[in-house]
């Protein structure tokens, strides 16, 4: 990605999306940031203005549709959006296993993995589309590939969003829009943190940051990693039940 691009990064406050902003401050775009966590966001920006990046922030839920049309908007006047990386996520996980997930805490991460980036998308993929230019990018999970019995709707939240990336790629690509499905492993965030299972091949965040920034410039349409365990998580979903039961186990 030249210098001088657009960036709208969701969930910026820390973890992977606070990487992200640092790495492309680094590299002189202009980047518009929100999150949640207001002291937080700014002090993500204040590294990325001191890196001699341009830098808007806002705080507000993605799950506010209006809000967030009024962000993109706000971002896109004048020249418009390059690429949109839709990272903000939550994860709520059974304490035990037999212990399941309340109604609250499935729709509120139904609402922000799911529902939200998939209307900010689509408004996003209509505006770039009358450009003829612009990249989606979805952070997915490698648990949307072996879904994790302690994040049951985490795990499927993730999932669809690899769906929904694939099916709106093909609307995109007639207007030269190009979109991403990028799916992590572990990564040592405050998210995975309350994490109980087995995390192997555990990243750092700002590994993680730079192997996504390399799939974006790439405009790779999917992009699992780290690549053994992409493996393993795939190939125990080929396997019959019987079988992939007991390798699900370690992650129990």
């Amino acid at each position: 990605m030249d210098n001088g691009k657009k960036l709208l990064i969701t969930g910026a406050s820390a973890g992977i999306g606070a990487e992200l902003a640092k790495l492309y401050a680094s590299e002189g775009h202009t980047l518009y940031l929100t999150g949640r966590n207001a002291e937080r966001l700014e002090a993500v920006a204040g590294e990325c203005r001191a890196a001699g990046a341009i830098v808007e922030t806002a705080t507000f839920d993605v799950v506010d549709r209006e809000k967030a049309e009024e962000w993109y908007n706000g971002a896109n006047a004048g020249r418009p959006v390059d690429c949109l990386i839709l990272n903000a996520g939550v994860m709520r996980e059974s304490e035990d296993l037999g212990v399941f997930e309340s109604a609250a805490d499935i729709e509120l991460q139904i609402a922000v993995n799911l529902t939200s980036c998939l209307t900010l998308s689509t408004f996003a993929a209509q505006k770039m589309a009358e450009n003829n230019h612009g990249h989606i990018v979805f952070i997915s999970s490698i648990a949307a590939i072996q879904p994790l019995s302690r994040a049951a709707t985490y795990s499927a939240s993730k999932a669809a969003l690899i769906s929904y990336g694939e099916a709106l790629s093909g609307h995109c690509a007639v207007h030269g829009v190009s979109v991403s499905v990028i799916c992590p492993g572990f990564v040592d965030t405050d998210m995975a943190a309350q994490l109980k299972t087995f995390k192997p091949f555990q990243l750092t965040s700002e590994d993680a940051a730079r192997r996504i920034r390399r799939a974006i410039t790439d405009k790779k349409p999917f992009y699992g990693f780290p690549a053994p365990l992409l493996w393993l998580a795939r190939t125990s979903m080929s396997l019959p039940p019987f079988l992939r039961r007991p390798l699900v186990k370690m992650f129990e």
